[in-house]
């Protein structure tokens, strides 16, 4: 009997968490209908579920119907919402075909860059990314023209240059910041650049935005350059001119103004 009464409350509660899992999926289907999402699931907040959208996180309160938009701290400085989101990064970057990318130097270790030609962070983390020696970077022009609107035209000077990686240092010490430059007229660079675009949409760059890096195989969201340093196998505090502080070294990359936005009920997310 008591074997038999386990066994119903076994299936009672597996039915029980089955349900709560499906009422919180309608309950947000209810809300927010024309809402694609990738996963929902439990958050580190009760009663709060974690909504994966695209290269977004957003929380959502089934009991209210409330969605909340912005990120989750614990008191100590520690991200929970960009962990988590680099979990999910890090299962999608395994297959990245990062050999199309412009390669830079033939180290060991590997490093994967999207970087935006006139974003300070992606500047700091390319400056940073020089100064290694045992490195091979492949790296994707990643433009963000809703922030800079030159850094498109700076990605095709890149890439038009017959000395792409002397051109690609140049532009990014700011050697043409406020110059006029020219581009060629080619296919193939528009090709290469949206290739490029290409490539970072599918592991979710325009959500996460630039510098966005993958550094031996672990993402690396900002210019965080003591973790940079630890995926490198080097020591993280040997970063020179760096403030240590944890909330410091969670350096927010630069990103799309529409991803900055709040989350709006239409099938393009």
């Amino acid at each position: 009997m008591l074997k038999k009464l386990l066994i119903f409350l076994g299936v009672f509660l597996a039915l029980a968490v089955y349900c709560s899992a499906e009422t919180t999926e309608e309950a947000f289907k209810k809300v927010f209908p024309n809402v694609k999402y990738d996963t929902i699931k439990e958050s580190p907040v009760k009663g709060l579920y974690e909504i994966l959208v695209g290269s977004e996180i957003i929380y959502f309160d089934p009991a209210t119907g409330i969605l909340i938009l912005g990120e989750m701290r614990m008191n100590n400085g520690k991200n929970l919402t960009s962990e988590s989101l680099m979990a999910v990064m890090k299962e999608r970057v395994k297959n990245i075909p990062y050999e199309k990318g412009m390669k830079i130097g033939n180290g060991k270790n590997i490093v994967v860059e999207f970087t935006d030609p006139d974003c300070p962070y992606c500047r700091r983390a390319a400056a940073f990314l020089k100064t290694k020696k045992d490195i091979t970077r492949y790296v994707f022009l990643y433009p963000l023209v809703q922030l800079h609107p030159d850094s498109e035209k700076k990605a095709r000077f890149i890439l038009c240059a017959k000395d792409k990686v002397k051109a690609f240092y140049d532009v990014l010490d700011g050697k043409y910041d406020d110059k006029e430059i020219t581009v060629c007229n080619d296919d193939k660079v528009e090709a290469t650049l949206k290739e490029y675009r290409n490539v970072g949409d599918k592991i979710g760059v325009s959500g996460s935005g630039t510098p966005f890096l993958i550094v031996n195989g672990e993402p690396v969201q900002g210019a965080n350059l003591p973790l940079i340093n630890k995926y490198l196998g080097e020591p993280e505090e040997q970063v020179p001119g760096h403030n240590h502080s944890k909330l410091d070294t969670e350096k927010t990359p630069d990103k799309h103004e529409d991803e900055k936005a709040p989350a709006k009920q239409d099938s393009e997310k």
